[in-house]
C-alpha cells in the first residue's frame, strides 16, 4: 500500500524567534535601567534642593526673629525717649444715658492737638477724635462730641512727639 505524500510543514524558526524576544527584552530591561537612573538622579537632585531650602528657611527664621527682637529693642528706646504727654485724663459720669464724660487736663504751657482712639472691645467699634486744649485749659468728649463712653471701653491719647497714654474706661 502506498499511502498518498503529505505536505510538508517547515518548522518554525524557533532559536532565532528566542533570540529577537531575547535582544527586545534586554533593550527593554536597559531603557528601563537607563530611565530608572535618569529619575533616581532627577529625586537625588531634588532632594537635595529640598534640603537647601529648608536650610534657607531656617536661617531665614532665625534673621526674622533677630529682626523682630532688634525692632522690640528699637520701640522700647524710642518709648523711653518720648517725652511724658502732658495731659491729665479723668472720667466722669454724664448725664443719664449717655455714659462716661473723658476730661482732659493740659498742664504744659503749650496748646496741645490730641487725637483721640477710642475702641469698644465688645463690639469692635472704634472712633477717632480730635480736640484742642489751650495752655493749662481742659476739655472735655462725650456722646455730643461723637463718643459715648462705656465702662471697659479703651482709649489711646496721642499728640505730636509725646508718649501715646492708653487707659480704660472705668
Amino acid at each position: 500500500m502506498v499511502l498518498p505524500a503529505s505536505a510538508f510543514k517547515k518548522p518554525l524558526p524557533v532559536i532565532p524567534a528566542l533570540a529577537a524576544t531575547s535582544v527586545v527584552a534586554l533593550a527593554l530591561a536597559g531603557f528601563f535601567l537607563h530611565q530608572s537612573s535618569q529619575r533616581a538622579e532627577a529625586l537625588a537632585t531634588a532632594t537635595a534642593g529640598a534640603e537647601q531650602a529648608n536650610g534657607e528657611v531656617t536661617r531665614l527664621k532665625a534673621r526674622v526673629h533677630e529682626l523682630e527682637q532688634d525692632l522690640a529693642s528699637k520701640k522700647t528706646e524710642l518709648a523711653s525717649a518720648l517725652k511724658t504727654l502732658p495731659v491729665e485724663v479723668s472720667f466722669h459720669v454724664g448725664d443719664p444715658g449717655t455714659g462716661f464724660v473723658a476730661h482732659f487736663d493740659n498742664t504744659s504751657t503749650a496748646p496741645m492737638r490730641l487725637t483721640v482712639e477710642p475702641r469698644r472691645a465688645r463690639t469692635g467699634e472704634y472712633g477717632r477724635l480730635e480736640v484742642t486744649i489751650l495752655p493749662d485749659g481742659s476739655a472735655e468728649l462725650a456722646e455730643k462730641q461723637g463718643w459715648a463712653f462705656r465702662s471697659g471701653d479703651t482709649l489711646t491719647v496721642t499728640s505730636g512727639d509725646f508718649r501715646p497714654v492708653s487707659l480704660a474706661v472705668p
